[in-house]
């Protein structure tokens, strides 16, 4: 009499469990290790810009183009800063450019441009700048030993732009007289009515200034006199 035996080897599922599991974390290694290099190659050839993501009219926007070259500008001209893929770029009239990145060479004498990568930017006026009076804010306290008026933006706004105030009209509180003059420098009488200027008087102050375009842009500013 023949008696068979049946054994069960219960292992035998588990282990291929661990298989399956085992293939599908060496999956999940591979697809991010492809999605980490595509995020590093975008990394590599996005625009970065400090002026961040607008183009200012009127202005040199810088910017960096890590190791592409700048091959197209719609609305917009530009010049190579250095060799490190530093550019200045410079916006026409519309309301919107797009820089074009790629690569460039020489071959036979004629250069080869190949557009890998295009970006948008909004075109936009430069922010108003601010009246100063020998570098005191808006609001502040001034006497007649202040004798200058600039133009320039706070400490909020990165940009270095040269303003150029063309022309200013002052008032001051109690006194009927409009003092007026053109440039930085305060003139004789308006110092001399600052300095009989009762306290707590109100200077107000309104000017034109020129930068980042062909227009006078007209800024306002008020002071309290000790």
């Amino acid at each position: 009499m023949h008696c068979r035996v049946r054994l069960s080897i219960p292992w035998i599922p588990v282990l291929h469990k661990f298989y399956v599991l085992k293939a599908l974390v060496m999956f999940l290694i591979i697809f991010f290790n492809m999605f980490s290099t595509s995020a590093q190659n975008l990394r590599t050839i996005s625009v970065g810009i400090d002026e961040y993501t607008v183009l200012y009219r009127g202005y040199p926007n810088l910017i960096g183009t890590g190791n592409y070259r700048l091959v197209g500008c719609q609305n917009c001209s530009y010049t190579q800063k250095d060799t490190s893929g530093l550019y200045e770029v410079k916006p026409g009239n519309g309301k919107f450019a797009v820089i074009e990145l790629g690569t460039m060479e020489v071959k036979d004498g004629d250069t080869l441009k190949k557009s890998l990568l295009s970006r948008n930017y909004q075109v936009r006026r430069l922010p108003q700048a601010q009246l100063y009076l020998n570098d005191k804010a808006e609001g502040s306290k001034v006497n007649e030993f202040d004798s200058t008026f600039s133009v320039s933006y706070g400490p909020g706004i990165p940009l270095e732009v040269d303003f150029t105030l063309v022309s200013w009209l002052a008032t001051i509180s109690g006194d009927t007289t409009k003092y007026q003059g053109s440039g930085e420098e305060l003139t004789p009488s308006l110092l001399q009515a600052l300095a009989k200027a009762k306290k707590k008087s109100l200077l107000e102050v309104e000017g034109y200034y020129h930068g980042g375009g062909a227009y006078a842009i007209l800024v306002r500013s008020s002071f309290q006199v000790k």
